[in-house]
């Protein structure tokens, strides 16, 4: 199933059709930037969730990049 979700930033809405779980997701995230679906909200509070998704992605693939590291000594030894 999808859902449709609907921003607001400085008067202008956006609107987004997800999947259900990751619609969910994106909600529950917004609230934790105080970024709310039901009122407008200012960018700056958008760009500091997406920089902070952003870091976490970045401190997920370096951990990917050193396992790999990691299983590719494994393998040559």
């Amino acid at each position: 199933m999808s859902k449709i979700i609907t921003i607001s930033i400085l008067g202008h809405r956006y609107e987004m059709t997800l999947d259900d779980t990751f619609a969910d997701f994106i909600e529950q995230d917004l609230r934790s930037c105080d970024i709310y679906l039901n009122r407008d909200n200012r960018p700056d509070k958008l760009l500091k969730a997406y920089l902070r998704l952003a870091q976490i992605v970045q401190g997920i693939q370096s951990e990917l990049e050193r396992f790999e590291h990691q299983i590719d000594e494994t393998i040559i030894k």
